[in-house]
Formats: C-alpha cells, sequence, structure tokens
C-alpha cells in the first residue's frame, strides 16, 4: 500500500509539475483531490446504499479473472489481447463483452494493488483526472472556448466529477476520450492528418 501511495504521489508531482504553468495550474492539485475523494464517495455510495452495483460487480469480475491469472498466465495474457474468449467461461461474462472487456482491464489493475479496491478506484480517478485535465486546458488552444467553460464541464460539473472517478467504466472511458480528443483536435488543427 505504501508504495502504491509513494507512486501516485511520484506521478501526481510529475504531471503537476508539467502543468503547473498551464492556464488552469492553480486548479491542478485541487480537482485532483476532488477527483480522489469522489472515487471514495462512490466506493463508500455502492458499498452502503447500492449494493451490487456496477463498481463493486466489475471488482468482482476482476478478481476472479485475476485469480485464473496464477495459474494460467499465457491463457490470462491472451484473454486481454482478445485472443482466448474461453478464459472467461463459467463467469458469467458470455454474453456481455462491455463488462468482459472493462474487467480485464479491471483485473490488471486488481493484480498490480494487491486486491485493493482503493487503491484501484485512485489510479482510476487519477487516469480520469489526467485526461481531462489535458483536454480542458488544450483545447481553448485550439477552438474559441473560454479556459472557464472547460474548468465548468471537464473538471468541476459535479456529475462529470463524481461518476467518472474509481472503479467505474466511466473513469476509463472520460479519461480516454480527454486524451483522444485532445490528440484528434491538435493534430487537425496542425493539418497533421492530410486525410481530414
Amino acid at each position: 500500500v505504501i508504495g502504491h501511495v509513494l507512486l501516485l504521489g511520484v506521478v501526481t508531482g510529475l504531471l503537476w509539475k508539467y502543468y503547473r504553468s498551464s492556464p488552469l495550474g492553480n486548479w491542478y492539485l485541487p480537482r485532483l483531490a476532488l477527483k480522489l475523494l469522489a472515487g471514495i464517495g462512490l466506493g463508500l455510495l455502492y458499498t452502503h446504499y447500492y449494493p451490487g452495483g456496477d463498481t463493486w460487480s466489475l471488482w468482482s469480475v476482476a478478481e476472479s479473472l485475476a485469480q485464473r491469472a496464477g495459474a494460467a498466465p499465457a491463457d490470462y495474457l491472451s484473454y486481454l489481447l482478445g485472443l482466448n474468449s474461453e478464459y472467461s467461461q463459467g463467469l458469467g461474462l458470455e454474453a456481455q463483452p462491455r463488462v468482459r472487456f472493462f474487467g480485464g482491464l479491471l483485473s490488471v489493475l486488481h493484480l498490480l494493488t494487491g486486491g485493493n479496491y482503493w487503491l484501484a478506484a485512485a489510479w482510476r480517478s487519477l487516469y480520469a483526472h489526467a485526461g481531462l485535465y489535458r483536454l480542458s486546458v488544450r483545447l481553448p488552444l485550439f477552438v474559441a472556448l473560454p479556459q472557464r467553460a472547460t474548468l465548468v464541464a471537464f473538471l468541476l460539473f459535479p456529475s462529470v466529477l463524481f461518476w467518472s472517478s474509481g472503479v467505474l467504466k466511466e473513469s476509463v472511458l472520460l479519461g480516454t476520450m480527454g486524451l483522444v480528443i485532445n490528440a484528434f483536435v491538435a493534430a487537425y488543427h496542425d493539418r497533421a492528418w492530410s486525410a481530414l
């Protein structure tokens, strides 16, 4: 646990050092703190008020997949690469490709954190924060948009802040969308893709 907390601190410090001179630099650490608290809050909400909801169901799937990884690492790796759909047989995931996919991603984090849900929530919150923060800082450079609008829309809007935190599919989805949209808009603006 201490190693993960230190690593989270190092990654956070490196990202903050990179972004602290950006137009939203003063918001980086407070917004990350809100994101981490939202991830904890989400876990507690599902623990006490919505038992069996998405976050714990996904964690259970990840745990089952991770447990099988020790017995057959090659099969586990081929499953993660999409080459072995039989690996998840018996887990009830056959008709749920989205759960299979996100459960597989989360199972890697399950293995890396030693099965610690709260550390996994912190890592996924940090990932979502990094992707949305990158988009918030860079989008106004390419599109006529006030910086405050991106701050509110991507970083402070309560439903975005909360539902893209912790162990949910949306934390990966929104973090990745932020990174991909940023890359697309930057490449389009710079005419890096002549086909566009």
